[in-house]
């Protein structure tokens, strides 16, 4: 698995903040099993439809760790180990508003 550092800037340190927020609950849901609840509506402040953002952990996730997002200002950094989802995560914080993203991969995990 890669360390990966995605960092997204907002328009504010208001709406940094709340995406972190949204991001945690959204990652918390689908680490503990997601589907078995609806999924929160944390999107819907961001114009997007939580629903589309159903995943399942164990088939549309290759998170063995749960993802954390921090905002710091206007700025908003999420830590993941993953492979596979990195497209995906960069596409949301640009769906959610961030109008710069950009990708750090740090190092391999042996396996």
């Amino acid at each position: 698995m890669k360390s990966v550092t995605i960092l997204g800037v907002f328009d504010s340190s208001d709406v940094a903040s709340a995406a972190a927020k949204a991001l945690n609950t959204w990652f918390t849901w689908i680490m503990e099993g997601g589907k078995e609840e609806a999924v929160p509506q944390v999107f819907e402040d961001f114009g997007l439809d939580s629903e589309e953002w159903e995943l399942d952990r164990e088939s549309d996730t290759d998170w063995e760790d749960q993802p954390t997002a921090r905002a710091k200002g206007n700025s908003l950094r999420i830590q993941a180990w993953t492979n596979e989802t990195t497209d995906m995560l960069e596409g949301l914080l640009e769906s959610m508003g961030a109008y710069e993203v950009e990708v750090e991969e740090t190092e391999e995990e042996d396996d």
